[in-house]
């Protein structure tokens, strides 16, 4: 059965947050919804919560397992597996206000139908526990744009919180490279935004709370070492796909490129190689002053690994 909304959440071991997701969901003054969890091999009690408010709820609730393979992973499958003709996710620690749905809804029929093939959603702001706002807004109340135009042009930072078409989704996945490689959701963006517009709007629609578990307990967390090819596919997505915003944020890119020359030495990938999986002649110049600069946080990383510490998150 369709319906207008997949909310989408991925979780792994994190029963006793879960519940604000259920409860905010319970709470949506628009309920054409489904609620879609899947479990990226939790050993908790995720999986009794879930089944047990699934007989409780009064929305659809849907519970998939899979094996510890990774968010990016569990994205694929949910929105392979989506109802809805919008997804949205929500983070298994998260909450959102109780007209969320709707606001969205609305705020997306206020798009000239005949423009709406040109958009793949709408993206508001997002607040942490205490109610401030995470970031800056974005230039206007209602701004249409692309998301890395919003970034890169506009300068808007911080956490942000959107759906998006499913069929839109469907046609730019998740790379899946090998097991436990988490990949940078930017990749997916980038992708989507050189195609497609988004509606902004100055409205704070989630809440979201500082992680007070172990970095274990984290989807996204992997030590930069563990992680090197998936990381190292994103900062060269970034010289390759993004660099038409150069001249707005030409900071960004410089720290790309470091962070490329840092990250394929991880990877084991050499010189020659790396100059040869970026595009553009400018990238690939950028890339080469910035290997200097790279070799130096490689070093760091070594010996943040050798103590124990320097924990990647994207």
């Amino acid at each position: 059965m369709k319906t207008i909304f997949t909310v989408f959440t991925a979780t792994y071991n994190r029963s006793h947050t879960l519940y604000r997701v259920y409860e905010s969901l319970a709470q949506q003054t628009f309920r054409d919804f489904e609620w879609l969890v899947v479990d990226d091999g939790s050993v908790d009690d995720t999986k009794d919560k879930v089944t047990r408010w699934a007989k409780e709820a009064n929305f659809t609730i849907r519970y998939i397992h899979q094996e510890n393979r990774g968010k990016h992973v569990a994205w694929n499958n949910g929105v392979r597996l989506a109802r809805g003709r919008f997804f949205l996710s929500l983070d298994s620690d998260d909450s959102c206000v109780e007209d969320a749905l709707k606001v969205f809804l609305d705020t997306w029929d206020s798009i000239p139908e005949d423009k709406r093939s040109e958009f793949s959603g709408v993206c508001s702001l997002v607040m942490d526990e205490t109610g401030r706002i995470m970031g800056t807004p974005f230039p206007k109340d209602i701004f249409d744009a692309r998301s890395k135009e919003m970034r890169r042009k506009f300068h808007v930072k911080g956490e942000k919180w959107g759906f998006q078409r499913t069929d839109v989704l469907l046609e730019f996945p998740f790379p899946e490279l090998a097991e436990g490689q988490y990949i940078p959701e930017y990749i997916v963006w980038n992708r989507i935004s050189k195609k497609y517009k988004e509606r902004f709007i100055n409205r704070t629609l989630r809440t979201y709370y500082n992680p007070a578990t172990s970095s274990s307990d984290q989807l996204t967390a992997s030590p930069v070492w563990k992680n090197s090819e998936a990381i190292l596919l994103g900062h060269i997505c970034a010289l390759n796909e993004q660099y038409e915003w150069f001249n707005y944020d030409p900071i960004f890119f410089i720290k790309e490129a470091i962070n490329a020359s840092r990250v394929a030495r991880h990877a084991k990938v050499s010189l020659l190689e790396q100059w040869r999986r970026i595009d553009k002649l400018h990238m690939q110049l950028l890339w080469l002053f910035g290997i200097a600069a790279g070799f130096l946080l490689y070093t760091r990383d070594i010996y943040r690994r050798n103590s124990g510490t320097g924990w990647h998150r994207k």
